[in-house]
């Protein structure tokens, strides 16, 4: 083979590998972003950006309407998808509701600065996520509160 064709096959070998690496990130986000939240009605990625947008239960048409279902999903799921997504730095969620749409436009650096934890900590150590995160956060009060200052409403 000569010179050019050797470039060709090793240019097409580094542009599988840089697919691969995409693709798995991809994989990785959609499985993790599947176990996270339910009633999912589409999911992407670009870069390091997922996109998940939620449609209203065929089941349970009112599900999102007392207001702390959503909360939960926003708050606490969210943050699950970004322990278990390392490569993951913006993460924006989509409700719909009634009479309204509410999304959460976050990234990696504001949940650990907002709450004070270290996400790569609590991907290593399953206790630690139920003591450091679940046990504070996962409450009412607390599920608002991060409402407030990171989901908009359209």
């Amino acid at each position: 083979m000569n010179g050019f064709g050797r470039a060709v096959v090793r240019g097409a070998g580094a542009l599988l590998i840089a697919l691969s690496i995409g693709n798995t990130f991809a994989s990785e986000f959609s499985d993790k972003a599947e176990r996270a939240f339910s009633s999912i009605d589409s999911l992407s990625e670009t870069g390091s950006t997922g996109n998940v947008s939620l449609k209203v239960p065929t089941r349970m048409p009112d599900y999102y309407e007392s207001g702390d279902k959503a909360n939960k999903v926003f708050a606490i799921d969210s943050v699950r998808v970004f322990r278990d997504v390392p490569k993951l730095e913006r993460l924006v969620v989509t409700i719909p509701r009634e009479d309204k749409v509410q999304t959460l436009d976050v990234t990696r650096a504001q949940v650990e600065q907002y709450y004070g934890i270290s996400l790569t900590e609590l991907a290593s150590n399953p206790s630690s996520w139920r003591q450091s995160f679940i046990q504070p956060h996962d409450n009412k009060p607390s599920r608002a509160e991060f409402v407030k200052k990171f989901v908009t409403e359209k």
